[in-house]
Parts: C-alpha cells; structure tokens; sequence
C-alpha cells in the first residue's frame, strides 16, 4: 500500500491523534513534567493559542485511501491521514528581551521511531523559525534519556547546562538537561519576529486551525471532525 508523508500546520481534526502520541509522556514516564494528561478542548485552545504567533506542525502519513501528498498540497484545507509525530516551538521567555528564542519539542509515534520522522519535523520547524526571524533555539530534556539527547545532537544541538533535581514526578525527583542551536546568525538590529500568519506560505494550512487564528471565516468548517496538544 502506497503511503507519503507530508508535513503541514496542525488542524483541530489531528487534535486526538496528537494527544494520543503525548498520552505516554505525560501518564508512564517523565519525559514531560505534566501531572496530568491535558483534556481534548485544553489541547486544542493550545494549539490555537500557539499558532497565533508560531508554528505547530504535523507530519501526516497518507495512504492510498486518504488524499494523497499531490492532492494536499493542491488542496491544503482538507484534513485527513495518520499523524506520525509532531513539533512545535513555544516561546522560552515572556520578558521582551527572549523574543528572538524559543524552545521547541518534538515527539513522534514509538513505531516510528528511527525513521526519519522527528528529523524531518524539525527541518520544517527550524526554516519557519528562521523567515521569521528567530535566532536561537533551546530543547529541555528530562535525564537520563540517550535517544533523545542524540536525536537533538544529531539535529544541530550543543549541550548547554543540566538544572540538577529541578522537578519530581513518579517518585523521583529528576535533571532536566539543556541545549541550544543557532537557528541564524544574530542580527546587529533585529526586527520583532513575524508572527505565523504572515508567513502562511511557510506551509500549507489547515482551514480548521488557521480561520481560528486569522479570524477568516470559511463556510465548510462545519463539515470537518473537531478532535484535539503538549509539552514537556
């Protein structure tokens, strides 16, 4: 059977299969510092609220029986496939002076593991960063985990600093390991970062999300599933 993968801004229709990739994360390990799992409409106001400014991104596999990576990308609001994995950046801090960096995450589907599909994400997530005119990103890593910190190494990361026992969940407390990668070179004079919308071109959008951030309004909506996001 014939498949594709295609990355693209995540809809309200992948909300569910999103949570279901980070349930493990939040419920069996502490790979995420969340106590509790984030309910469906939690998640989806996530995502909203996060695409107002950055990007949320999916990589979705298509088979021969959902729209093809062709047909998506003629028609870019249509939903559909098996979401594989996300990424997404968030800011690191409030204060106006972090505005140039973020903090991204990555998390794929365990049976997809080794296959390319968080590398791929991230080279979406980072080009993105980079029109916009963000300059560094950071990765928290929850330690020991080897996978993880050689996926970000593999990807462009340098180890930066370990908070020792900074947070306790399941028993333990645990050190939380932090990385960075340049994203461009510092500008003498940066601009503010543009927000996500004005670069909708980046990727395709999904009409579910993105009329919810734009305040676009598109008849067919109604017709499309609402189902619903995290981090560590």
């Amino acid at each position: 059977m014939e498949n594709s993968l295609v990355v693209r801004l995540a809809c309200e229709s992948d909300v569910e299969q999103i949570r279901q990739i980070y349930r493990p994360f939040v419920e069996t390990n502490s790979v995420s510092f969340e106590a509790e799992f984030p309910g469906h409409d939690a998640f989806v106001d996530r995502v909203v609220t996060l695409l107002k400014t950055l990007p949320w991104l999916v990589a979705v596999d298509f088979t021969r029986e959902e729209p093809s990576a062709r047909e998506f990308e003629e028609k870019p609001t249509t939903a559909g496939g098996r979401v594989r994995g996300f990424a997404y950046a968030a800011p690191h801090r409030a204060r106006a002076a972090y505005q140039w960096s973020v903090e991204a995450s990555a998390y794929v589907e365990p049976s997809r593991h080794r296959s390319g599909v968080g590398r791929l994400l991230y080279q979406h997530l980072f080009s993105i960063l980079a029109r916009q005119g963000f300059v560094t990103a950071y990765a928290g890593i929850t330690l020991p985990n080897p996978r993880s910190v050689g996926f970000h190494e593999s990807v462009g990361f340098s180890p930066l600093a370990v908070y020792r026992h900074v947070g306790f969940k399941l028993g333990s407390w645990h050190d939380v390991g932090w990385w960075e990668r340049q994203i461009q070179e510092p500008p003498l004079e940066p601009r503010a970062p543009i927000p996500l919308p004005e670069i909708s071109d980046a990727l395709a959008p999904c009409a579910s999300v993105f009329e919810r951030v734009t305040g676009s309004h598109d008849t067919s909506r109604g017709q499309e599933d609402d189902s619903s996001p995290g981090g560590s």
